[in-house]
């Protein structure tokens, strides 16, 4: 089976069916992109919502020598601007360009199509990928904002063999996709793994409506789906929020699921199936599952053992709790990273290559993986990574910024947001232009992203300087 074989699958949305017209689009799409003389290898940036159109672009673009990069639609265009530049895109496609956006983004044509339009960026760079490559984007965990990790499709693939074979999917499954399909759990674990099965695809949300989405689960009979520890959440605080008899198995992913939360639908739902995953964008990305329907209450803390030809261990064990920041080897690491400032988290160990993962894992006598806190500089907040560090390097990338530090806003064991403090010069940031930085720095970070309180304090920058 061709990846790029739609023909033999069913892929709908939950709510309206996609006219015929729509379907040979991602056609006309490539067939612009050849017209200009771009070329193979270069990056072609998505910004769609979920939907059949948005995995048709995706998959056509791969299957004649493009790269694609899939954003969230509501990427703000500072971060647009700086993907583009990074990744050297010869395009964008968005449901709509407008005029203002034109020139923000330095576009200098436009080609309108069904259900989209396509951008072509008026300065171009020589491809910095190949044919048969994939960005997935980490603008969320990595240290800079325009951070992608490069993959080869083979390798998504084989991981999304490995995660279907963990969770038992196959071609007499139905599929809700209801998360985001620019997260690599979803495109990877979800719609690839879908795919390589010949499993039944159902594309939904967001944005998730504990209400609709058990109502799209019993109207499309769906069998199999993935939820985050946030709408896991949801469901089980609404008891009248019963999952339908033909739900097989869900699993969890994007952050670690709280055990007692894993208890309760176990206990909930008897016989059904509920597999905890880990993983990470840079291994390609599922390291683990755990099935937590089979577990004793010890282990409904842990994510699972490795899957077949994953190894793990851990950097600078600490003790006889073995805990340790976790390294990860397999066939579907990532190739490199882009972006500037990018590092490789990748380390020649024994000679093998290893992913450095950022996070603190103990594992016990059976092999089982138990998070425990995270390395980096991010925190979680509705189950969306937020970047601390790399909000703090926007803004000390703004002129009069002198320092920036930021403060996690905790409730019990729920982190709610954060305060962003600025130090500024008052020779450069009077109040006009404090006005101006706070409206620019809202502008370029998501909704997400956006500090629960910021604050400028403007000093002199020599006495700063000296008493720093």
């Amino acid at each position: 089976m061709h990846i790029t074989d739609f023909d033999h699958l069913t892929i709908e949305t939950s709510s309206v069916a996609l006219p015929e017209s729509d379907r040979a689009a991602p056609s006309q799409l490539v067939a612009g992109l050849r017209a200009r003389a771009l070329p193979e290898g270069a990056v072609v940036l998505i910004c769609m919502p979920n939907g059949r159109n948005l995995l048709q672009l995706f998959f056509s673009l791969v299957a004649a020598g493009y790269v694609p990069a899939m954003l969230p639609p509501a990427t703000p265009v500072l971060r647009l601007r700086q993907m583009a530049e990074d990744f050297s895109a010869v395009a964008v496609v968005r449901p709509r360009l407008g005029e203002e956006l034109r020139k923000e983004l330095g576009i200098e044509a436009v080609n309108r199509q069904a259900g989209w339009e396509v951008g072509f960026f008026r300065t171009l760079a020589k491809p910095v990928t190949e044919p048969g490559e994939v960005i997935l984007t980490t603008s969320g965990t990595s240290s800079h904002f325009s951070s992608g990790c490069v993959h080869s499709i083979g390798s998504l693939r084989a991981n999304a063999r490995k995660h279907a074979a963990e969770i038992n999917l196959s071609a007499s499954d139905t599929m809700l996709i209801n998360l985001p399909l620019y997260y690599s759990f979803a495109l990877v674990a979800q719609a690839i793994a879908g795919i390589e099965c010949g499993a039944r695809l159902v594309i939904s949300g967001p944005p998730f409506i504990g209400s609709q989405y058990v109502a799209d689960l019993a109207r499309h009979r769906v069998t199999v789906s993935s939820v985050t520890p946030v709408l896991m959440r949801t469901l089980l605080a609404h008891s009248a929020a019963v999952l339908p008899e033909t739900v097989r198995a869900l699993t969890v992913g994007g952050d670690f699921l709280a055990p007692e939360q894993a208890a309760a639908f176990v206990q909930r739902y008897p016989g059904k199936e509920l597999y905890l995953t880990y993983g990470v964008t840079e291994a390609g990305p599922r390291v683990s599952t755990g099935r937590a329907h089979e577990a004793n209450a010890k282990r409904f803390a842990s994510v699972g053992r490795p899957m077949p030809g994953t190894l793990v261990r851990l950097l600078d064990a600490d003790g006889p709790a073995r805990e340790g920041e976790l390294l990860v080897h397999s066939d579907t690491l990532l190739r490199r990273k882009l972006g500037r400032n990018a590092q490789s988290p990748l380390i020649e160990l024994d000679g093998q290559t290893w992913l450095k993962t950022g996070d603190i894992f103990e594992i016990d006598e059976a092999g089982h993986l138990f998070f425990k806190h995270r390395k980096s500089d991010f925190i979680v907040l509705n189950d969306e990574k937020v970047n601390l560090a790399a909000i703090k390097q926007f803004c000390r990338a703004l002129p009069g910024v002198l320092t920036c530090k930021t403060r996690s806003i905790r409730r019990a064991d729920t982190v709610d947001g954060y305060f962003l403090e600025i130090t500024v010069d008052d020779l450069l940031v009077g109040p006009a232009e404090a006005d101006a930085m706070k409206a620019q720095i809202m502008k370029g970070l998501k909704h997400i992203e956006r500090p629960s309180s910021l604050t400028l304090t403007p000093v002199n920058r020599q006495q700063y300087e000296f008493y720093k």
